[in-house]
């Protein structure tokens, strides 16, 4: 994970598990929540939003967890 990232208050869910990105790291997503799975992207060539798959967020959860992040 980038070094230049934070975690913030989520958008959709308001749980404070909203990783903003602010360096590049696939899938590109520039916030992600590990709570609700949401995520968005202004990145070229893969902008908008959406949710992860249950499966995804799950990872996505354990390697936040793992990390220390939380």
């Amino acid at each position: 994970m980038s070094v230049n990232s934070f975690v913030s208050i989520c958008p959709k869910c308001g749980e404070d598990k909203c990783l903003n990105n602010m360096s590049t790291r696939p899938v590109y997503h520039s916030q992600e929540c590990w709570s609700c799975g949401w995520f968005e992207s202004d990145q070229e060539d893969y902008e908008g939003e959406g949710y992860l798959t249950e499966e995804e967020r799950l990872q996505f959860e354990q390697s936040m967890t793992e990390s220390g992040e939380q």
